[in-house]
């Protein structure tokens, strides 16, 4: 809840509480979404991840290791840059008494891993999972939706009482119309009551379908769509954290 109109704008000076507004101000997100953000935040974190690591555009820099000394894999390019490899980095830096070294194409051990990860990850029961959640927080989402509506709503009607009951001062004789106080208090309330009206117009609108059926069909395209991500999609979403 946040307190409208509790300063003079001329003097910065606090009013009489009687003349604050109460305006309701529902939360952006809810706390599990901020508190996975926070994860993944941290687990990003130069602090806890090399940046090296964490940014390199190159799939699996600090995960493929090679099989005989266990050295992390680095990479070696080709003619003219045209190729490119992993490369074993303890036979690079040690020598070939460390280890005889182990290369292979680039394109082809990524290939491999993320035609391994597809297979594992977009079963058609994984993906009726996920579609799932995704039907069930648009869901959610559409309540939330409606709950700040209704608020907005509560809102603005209880700005749009307090013009009423000042003009209605104003009529009694109780205030002038020049009466600075009154001008000041109006010209408030009909601020917050515009701001209220906007946000009343945000959230008017017509309810999010949610009750999309799960078919073969869809699963078949979001696999292909996940597949076509992993295999040509940005970087960001292909790289594995």
């Amino acid at each position: 809840m946040h307190q409208f109109n509790r300063r003079r704008a001329r003097t910065g000076q606090l009013k009489d509480p009687v003349e604050w507004i109460a305006i309701a101000v529902p939360p952006i997100t809810t706390a599990k979404a901020f508190d996975q953000v926070q994860a993944s935040l941290r687990a990003r974190s130069p602090k806890r991840t090399p940046p090296h690591i964490v940014g390199n555009p190159t799939l699996l820099t600090g995960i493929a290791r090679c099989a005989t000394c266990n050295s992390g894999m680095t990479i070696r390019t080709g003619t003219s840059g045209r190729y490119r490899y992993y490369t074993c980095a303890g036979s690079a830096q040690k020598g070939k008494t460390h280890c005889p070294g182990r290369s292979i194409s680039m394109a082809a051990l990524d290939g491999m891993a993320l035609a391994h990860l597809a297979d594992r990850l977009f079963t058609p029961d994984r993906l009726a999972v996920v579609l799932q959640a995704f039907i069930a927080r648009s869901v959610e989402g559409d309540v939330n939706r409606r709950e700040q509506w209704a608020q907005a709503r509560r809102a603005l009607t209880e700005v749009e009482g307090r013009i009423d009951r000042l003009v209605q001062m104003a009529e009694q004789g109780l205030m002038t119309l020049d009466d600075p106080a009154l001008k000041e208090q109006l010209a408030t309330a009909k601020l917050a009551r515009h701001a209220s009206a906007e946000r009343v117009h945000m959230l008017d609108r017509p309810d999010a379908a949610a009750t999309s059926l799960i078919t073969p069909d869809k699963i078949d395209r979001l696999a292909s769509a996940l597949r076509e991500a992993l295999k040509n999609g940005d970087i960001s979403f292909r790289k594995p954290t």
